[in-house]
């Protein structure tokens, strides 16, 4: 129920169903933060954590870039990415990569008697 919730919250703060005036958020703001929301709602939807911190990263940046140029008001922006959050929190974080395991070492001299290490074999 959540991650609808969030999918509800994400859509109305990008259409302006929050109260807030459209002139918080320009045309070309709206098209590119849609673009951004709806691939991190298709992450989430396919639960894949990866690629919900992938869009999540996008979204941020593209946040800040709109904002820096106008595009969107810092108090839309707030909305957004808090709306964003609550969409991907309700997914699971992606998995941790595996520690390299260490190649095993050689182990040549094992069969030898302790006396003969080193001295080479004779032939």
């Amino acid at each position: 129920m959540k991650f609808v919730a969030g999918l509800v919250l994400l859509a109305a703060v990008l259409t302006g169903c929050g109260g807030s005036s459209s002139s918080d958020l320009s045309a070309a703001a709206e098209s590119i933060l849609q673009r951004d929301a709806d691939t991190l709602a298709s992450a989430a939807r396919a639960r894949d954590g990866v690629a919900v911190q992938a869009a999540l990263v996008a979204l941020r940046r593209d946040v800040a870039a709109q904002q820096q140029s106008g595009g969107v008001s810092a108090a839309r922006a707030q909305l957004v990415l808090a709306a964003a959050a609550t969409l991907a929190r309700d997914v699971p974080p992606p998995a941790p990569r595996p520690s390299p395991t260490p190649s095993p070492t050689p182990e040549s001299d094992k069969d030898e008697e302790p006396s003969e290490r080193g001295k080479g074999r004779k032939h």
